[in-house]
């Protein structure tokens, strides 16, 4: 059975990323238990800060996407489990998603390297099929709102 066709929406954009610092530690209590015991994970305190993100359509002003979140840094634990530190991300989309992602933070010199992505579907998993024309159609002539030149739907890195 071939896909159905669908629609390719592209919205030019404004976001706005509000960060807001937590006022001081969040304790995460530990596993300790009582009477002296060297089982478990002593208290660690969290630091972080809270964020809302916003993403409007520039045309209509309407609203595309909210997402409420933290941003956390945990330190390393000692006992169990014994672990190094980490950030953590918790997101929520009112809509009924929500995220978390735990991972070891890094820098790397200069600005992100994003290479080139295209947005034009390629196969049909899972049986690995060419896609038929009749569902590329949106990607060719889509209705673009201003200032997204046709170029940017095959490699949004592209301006023009």
């Amino acid at each position: 059975m071939d896909p159905k066709p669908f629609r390719l929406k592209l919205n030019a954009t404004l976001e706005t990323l509000q960060f807001i610092p937590i006022g001081g530690a969040v304790p995460n209590r530990g596993s300790l238990t009582a009477f002296g015991s060297t089982t478990g994970q002593p208290d660690i305190e969290l630091h972080g800060l809270t964020y809302l993100q916003r993403v409007s359509d520039v045309v209509t002003k309407s609203a595309l996407h909210i997402e409420p979140g933290l941003w956390i840094n945990v330190p390393a634990t000692t006992l169990l489990p014994a672990a190094p530190p980490t950030v953590v991300r918790l997101g929520t989309i009112p809509h009924g998603d929500a995220l978390m992602a735990q991972g070891a933070a890094f820098t790397l010199p200069g600005g992100p390297q994003i290479g080139t992505a295209s947005s034009t579907p390629t196969q049909n998993p899972p049986q690995r099929t060419p896609i038929p024309d009749r569902y590329l159609e949106p990607f060719k002539n889509p209705p673009l709102p201003p200032g997204i030149p046709l170029p940017a739907v095959q490699n949004p890195k592209r301006r023009s």
